[in-house]
């Protein structure tokens, strides 16, 4: 695949969890310390669904 003359970057997407914030917090410290070029998250923090 064409690279259309940028660099590549590799990164995360991290699913927020209201559950469990600390894994996700150590999941972005993870890819830094990786060497990933990026860490993005979901748009909202999601919980278990209502019944």
């Amino acid at each position: 695949m064409p690279d259309y003359g940028h660099d590549l970057l590799f990164g995360a997407v991290l699913t927020p969890d209201a559950r469990n914030p600390r894994a996700v917090l150590e999941l972005a410290r993870l890819a830094d310390r990786s060497g990933l070029d990026l860490v993005s998250g979901g748009k909202g923090v999601g919980g278990p669904r209502p019944r």
